[in-house]
This record gives C-alpha cells, sequence and structure tokens, in this order.
C-alpha cells in the first residue's frame, strides 16, 4: 500500500549556499523493487549513493558514504 508522502524537510544549506541533496541508502533484497526506488528517489532529485542487496553490504557502504537517509527492508529472504 503506498502512502502519501510527507512533507520535504529542508536541507541543510552548503557552504556556497545551496541546498544540499539528501543521501540515501537503498538495502532490500528484493532487487526489482530496491532499483525501482533507487529510480524513483533519483527522480525526485534525491542522491542515491547506494543500493544494496544485503544488511552487510549496507554497513559497508554506511562506513564508507556519508548518508543522510537509509531505507532498509527489516525482513531479508530467509535471514
Amino acid at each position: 500500500m503506498l502512502r502519501a508522502a510527507a512533507p520535504a524537510r529542508r536541507a541543510s544549506p552548503r557552504t556556497d549556499g545551496r541546498v544540499a541533496a539528501m543521501r540515501v541508502l537503498i538495502c532490500d533484497d528484493h532487487i526489482v523493487f530496491a532499483e525501482s526506488l533507487a529510480h524513483l528517489l533519483g527522480a525526485m532529485n534525491r542522491e542515491v549513493v547506494a543500493v544494496t542487496h544485503h544488511p552487510n553490504q549496507a554497513v559497508t557502504a554506511l562506513r564508507h558514504q556519508r548518508v543522510d537517509v537509509c531505507i532498509l527492508d527489516v525482513v531479508f529472504g530467509s535471514e
């Protein structure tokens, strides 16, 4: 079920006066869903810094990328 998006939160301004894009990490074992969500967020001017398909990959990505929001599936396949 789709819900209406919450009102946009103002991102932190950068030192040059422009507003920084929200940096998002997506982690979901359903590859088509994760890639579709990444495409949708990109169309909404969000910066998708990583799409992973296993929690261990997400942790690795979080250690190497600055992320504002992490969208994480809470039920993975047989885990």
